[in-house]
């Protein structure tokens, strides 16, 4: 590895391998943003994380910053980071040889479901899915560590950004508008939220 080339932890590129087969070709947000939503399915399924990855909360969501300061071109390795002008992050990772392997077939269940589920979304997307997966996080860029824990998961798969895309959308202020928005009354969204 070149001199001041960072390393992956074993597990991390592992999933970024597995991520790369099942996806192809990764932007670096999906390479650095795809993890994050490994580990918080992997802790919610099996109690515990895939990766060591330092998950953070910058400016423009949860970024695996491993993988960040990893993906530049010229890594050497099982994976291909070329640089790409009209690419979102500039680079483009892929792998370089075969599967290298590492995941159990537990883990592999876990990386196939996120990038069958939200290997298309592209950094825009990704990046308002990771924000409303932190709702708390009110410092966006202060490179905090991420949540992986219950309410995060149910974020992820209640899709909240999508909730929240429908919010910015609708007169919120109408509370007839409420019902089409979230499937529920007026008076048990009340109740639902203590109000």
């Amino acid at each position: 590895m070149g001199g001041n080339q960072v390393a992956l932890d074993p597990k991390l590129a592992a999933v970024l391998a597995r991520l790369c087969e099942k996806r192809g070709a990764l932007t670096k947000t999906q390479a650095s943003k795809l993890p994050y939503l490994v580990d918080v399915v992997a802790n919610h399924v099996g109690g515990k994380r895939i990766t060591n990855a330092s998950h953070e909360n910058w400016r423009f969501g949860v970024v695996a910053s491993d993988v960040w300061h990893f993906a530049k071109p010229g890594v050497v390795g099982p994976f291909q980071v070329v640089e790409q002008s009209y690419a979102e992050g500039r680079v483009l990772i892929s792998l370089a040889a075969g599967p290298i392997g590492g995941l159990s077939s537990d883990e592999q269940v876990v990386v196939d479901f996120v990038a069958d589920e939200f290997g298309d979304l592209d950094y825009e997307d990704l990046g308002k899915l990771t924000k409303a997966m932190n709702l708390e996080v009110t410092n966006w860029g202060s490179n905090g560590a991420a949540k992986i824990d219950e309410d995060a998961y149910a974020r992820l798969v209640g899709r909240w950004d999508l909730v929240l895309k429908k919010l910015e959308q609708c007169d919120t202020d109408d509370p007839s508008q409420w019902e089409e928005l979230t499937g529920s009354t007026v008076d048990d969204l009340r109740k639902s939220l203590g109000v």
